[in-house]
């Protein structure tokens, strides 16, 4: 779940809907900047699904006592969430391998510095994977690993775009030690590897620095506000399930 909160409220968005996001970004990719457009839909399966071992961890969302709030995927215990990350791996597997590969290593890149007795594990777990399928899809070549940790940016700028919207209130100033503060950390050469910045044109509108789109993009982020009034008397859960959810529309525009 991304969470962030507000005076009287928290903003929930479940990681998959988050993840549905970024993969609009993944379909709006312009050609020109694509590397291996014959992988292009593999790509986009990948950003859209990448999230899917949340799905069930997001059904019902889980109290942090210590920090009192709802737990986010910032600090929800790492022990469960591997077994359901492995899950939602296997199951974009079943579906296409190289979607499969570009999850797997997103998750591993991410938890590579993380001192936790949980991590090693499934860090094993998954090079494993990975290796399985670079062999069975033929991606040993130099060539393929180049290719791949494109695909792989591609996947990570995608879906850093689509936390940072689901993550801030719009038109909010943040500090440099948020996230994204500085604009995000992926570098493409066809901008000369220089830095994609953002600034909020106005409340559903970001002009980006850099446009990697082939037009002006347009996402639509489910998500619930849930009243801290409605979890001091009835339970995160149940406030939760009868929050209705609404829409965040923003835009996306070159400079």
């Amino acid at each position: 779940m991304i969470v962030y909160e507000r005076e009287s409220d928290f903003v929930m968005v479940t990681q998959d809907d988050h993840a549905r996001v970024s993969g609009e970004f993944a379909k709006a990719w312009r050609n020109e900047y694509f590397v291996a457009l014959d992988r292009k839909e593999d790509v986009e399966l990948a950003v859209f699904e990448h999230d899917r071992g949340w799905i069930d961890l997001d059904e019902t969302p889980f109290w942090n006592d210590e920090k009192r709030l709802p737990f986010s995927f910032r600090d929800f215990p790492l022990t469960p969430r591997f077994v359901f990350y492995k899950k939602g791996i296997d199951e974009v597997e079943s579906k296409n391998k190289y979607a499969a590969l570009l999850c797997s290593l997103q998750y591993t890149t991410l938890f590579e510095m993380i001192q936790d007795d949980s991590v090693p594990a499934f860090l094993y777990s998954e090079y494993e994977r990975q290796q399985r399928l670079i062999n069975d899809l033929n991606l040993t070549h130099h060539s393929s690993q180049e290719m791949i940790k494109f695909h792989l940016q591609v996947l990570r700028f995608c879906d850093d775009l689509s936390l940072y919207i689901c993550m801030h209130e719009p038109m909010v100033h943040h500090t440099a030690s948020e996230w994204f503060a500085e604009g995000f950390s992926q570098r493409f050469s066809f901008f000369n590897h220089e830095k994609i910045t953002f600034e909020w044109a106005e409340k559903e509108k970001i002009i980006l620095s850099h446009f990697p789109f082939s037009s002006e993009v347009v996402v639509k982020v489910p998500l619930k506000e849930v009243k801290k009034a409605d979890i001091a008397n009835y339970g995160i859960a149940k406030a939760y399930k009868h929050t209705p959810k609404k829409e965040r529309v923003v835009q996306f525009v070159p400079k």
